[in-house]
């Protein structure tokens, strides 16, 4: 069986991005593409009934115009697409569309257009990076996906991090693509209070730092030459200098665990995660802990 990617529509330009993400990914993988758009009719709930039952029925014909051209935009690209328009809570159906079509990942944007018949996609987003039990790919603005990728995969040495790397190198292997595997050494975690003022002393920066580097040497040792791979180190605070660090590499994509470990030169992952995802111009694939936790 090939292998599909999902991606959620709303009509919005946000869901426009993610669509086109979906797309060159799909060119790339030569997986399936499939398409989906949730009509909720609980938005009418209080409307007078015949009100209700119009407005209804344009939401399912918008939903369905949705999915329609995002199925003929798909084909002309050359990828394999299918369509569905199905009603009911929105974050709920999207997960189901998404495991009855066995997905290698869900897509989606993280904003959208609200209002009577229009999908919020921002809370759409959380809901489904919350339930989801595959990764999900979030789109915040337009990208333009290269023919050799490059990924970005932030790692802390938790198990969720490193079952991130792992999804991320198959996902490289895919695509032809190479890992960037960077680490953070919080200055904040390793910093002491001395007479009111925080100070870094030598010896725990020290340790920090060399615990850094096992942590990016055992992340290279793992992927083991697969795909080809190189690291970063930086100092500071884990959410800032990701992103500064995703600003100078210029990623396709950055995959990251939904959360790590926390303690000494641990990136607090869950927190770096929603940030990337509210913030990272480049599109943020995030695997959810209970993907780990499904195969452990």
């Amino acid at each position: 069986m090939n292998e599909h990617i999902v991606v959620a529509l709303d009509g919005s330009e946000c869901a426009a991005s993610a669509l086109d993400v979906a797309i060159a990914f799909s060119q790339i993988k030569k997986s399936e593409l499939s398409i989906c758009s949730v009509a909720d009719p609980r938005e009418l709930v209080g409307s007078e009934a015949l009100l209700a039952d119009s407005v209804a029925g344009e939401m399912r014909d918008d939903a369905v115009r949705i999915v329609d051209e995002a199925v003929a935009k798909a084909r002309t690209a050359g990828v394999a697409a299918q369509g569905r328009v199905v009603e009911g809570d929105v974050v709920r159906e999207i997960l189901t569309f998404a495991e009855a079509s066995h997905a290698a990942a869900i897509v989606v944007g993280t904003h959208g257009r609200s209002g009577i018949a229009r999908l919020l996609m921002g809370s759409v987003a959380e809901g489904v990076l919350r339930h989801a039990t595959m990764p999900v790919l979030t789109v915040r603005e337009p990208a333009k996906i290269a023919s050799q990728p490059q990924i970005l995969v932030p790692i802390d040495g938790s198990k969720p991090s490193l079952h991130a790397l792992d999804v991320a190198v198959d996902f490289a292997a895919s695509l032809g693509a190479q890992i960037v595997v960077c680490h953070v050494v919080n200055l904040g975690e390793v910093a002491v209070l001395t007479g009111g003022e925080a100070q870094l002393l030598p010896q725990c920066l020290e340790e920090a730092e060399a615990q850094g580097r096992q942590i990016v040497d055992d992340a290279l040792a793992r992927i083991g030459g697969r795909v080809p791979a190189s690291a970063r180190i930086a100092r500071g605070e884990a959410l800032y200098e990701l992103e500064a660090l995703a600003n100078d590499v210029h990623p396709d994509l950055i995959a990251i665990g939904s959360h790590g470990r926390t303690g000494l030169n641990r990136a607090m992952m869950g927190s770096v995660a929603e940030g990337l995802v509210r913030g990272a111009q480049s599109p943020v694939m995030v695997v959810p802990a209970r993907m780990y936790a499904a195969v452990a």
